[in-house]
């Protein structure tokens, strides 16, 4: 046969074994464009618990030069209180011990949704959706998306094998990763069907975060990492039990902190990058500076910033009482409640360690503040309430 006779059996077999592929594809209509969602945003300032998928607490917005004053109050829930999720339109998604709630810009609350606990801090779909862990062992996508008011359904329910710890990573394809009491991390498809579980050997001790490719999850006495189809790829032991989330720095390596009072920060392959022998209090977080190193609250040693070779830069000790929740903005300052005094305070520190502002507030809380583009900061406190505080000026 011609070598042109050759060519065109050769392209239909070629097509004729693509037939069964392309009868079983997603059917998508023609004769219009059609957007096929990828990834969450990153225009929303604050996407789940941690703010980004490296459970960084660092914003790249600017905190207010002065102090600010309380813009509106909102009653969200009851009982403890989470960080909320900031979408790119200013509408917020609170979680709480009764369930979920949305709230505009102007502090209205929309809808609340009873579920019960919790377990952090809700994530945003590439869709605008919500997933979230619900009581007993379950995790929920709630279709938030276009509703501002009524009700929103509860779009996937998928039940695991213990309960959710910590607020859900959502990766770019929409899938749902947890780490969950049945010490295994799940990995979900938007539809919450199982993509895989990856038993863990020892006690899952927190959320897990994305470091550059890989999946990071504290267990027993350090981290373990594993590819995005859940296959081990290395541990890290930092000598004692981890004892909060881990936080990862863009160049993949991730910190540790541990219940002896130890921080380390390992990288992929376990090997220590820094070490020092300062940790953070148990309701605190790890927020990520500008320059890689780290702020976060000490209840003997105030406000803590170590530098990206682990060395400590400066605290503030007993002039400032950082029990909980830090944010870290983007010129290195740091946004945490103060409970040295009688009364609450949200307090602002720089880059250098001073005071930039001290403004006093109703109520206590943990949560790390979550700060808006617009220099508004929202503060979630116990008792089931959400505070707005806006710059002075505006």
């Amino acid at each position: 046969m011609d070598p042109e006779g050759l060519s065109r059996r050769a392209f239909v077999v070629g097509a004729a074994a693509l037939l069964p592929s392309l009868a079983a594809a997603r059917p998508v209509p023609t004769g219009r464009l059609v957007r096929l969602p990828y990834g969450v945003s990153t225009e929303h300032p604050w996407r789940m618990g941690g703010g980004d998928a490296r459970r960084s607490h660092a914003s790249p917005f600017r905190a207010p030069a002065t102090a600010p004053r309380r813009r509106w109050e909102a009653r969200v829930g009851s009982g403890r209180t989470y960080a909320p999720v900031l979408t790119r339109d200013g509408v917020l998604f609170v979680a709480s011990q009764s369930g979920l709630a949305a709230v505009g810009a102007d502090g209205h609350v929309r809808w609340m949704l009873r579920l019960g606990l919790a377990s952090g801090t809700p994530a945003l779909t590439p869709t605008g959706d919500l997933a979230l862990g619900v009581p007993p062992s379950a995790v929920v996508v709630v279709g938030a998306s276009a509703r501002t008011t009524g009700e929103p359904p509860i779009r996937v329910r998928a039940e695991l094998g213990g309960g959710v710890r910590g607020s859900p990573l959502v990766l770019d394809d929409g899938s749902i990763v947890v780490a969950a009491h049945d010490h295994a991390v799940h990995r979900l498809d938007p539809d919450g069907r199982p993509i895989f579980r990856a038993a863990i050997a020892t006690q899952v001790r927190g959320t897990v975060t994305l470091a550059g490719d890989r999946l990071v999850v504290p267990a027993g006495r350090g981290a373990v990492f594993l590819d995005l189809d859940g296959i081990l790829r290395g541990r890290a032991d930092v000598g004692a039990e981890v004892a909060i989330d881990a936080a990862a720095v863009r160049d993949g390596s991730v910190w540790l902190a541990a219940s002896d009072g130890t921080l380390t920060r390992v990288s992929e392959r376990g090997s220590r990058v820094a070490s020092t022998g300062l940790a953070p209090s148990l309701a605190s977080n790890l927020a990520i500076a500008p320059d890689g190193g780290l702020r976060f609250g000490s209840r003997a040693d105030g406000l803590v910033a170590i530098t990206a070779d682990g060395s400590v830069g400066w605290q503030t000790g007993a002039a400032l009482s950082v029990t909980g929740g830090v944010t870290v903005d983007a010129d290195g300052c740091a946004l945490a409640f103060d409970s040295s005094a009688q009364t609450p305070h949200l307090v602002a520190v720089d880059a250098d360690g001073s005071v930039r502002w001290r403004v006093e507030v109703a109520r206590r809380g943990d949560a790390p503040p979550v700060l808006g583009p617009d220099g508004t900061i929202y503060l979630a406190t116990y008792g089931g309430t959400l505070d707005a505080w806006g710059p002075a000026e505006g």
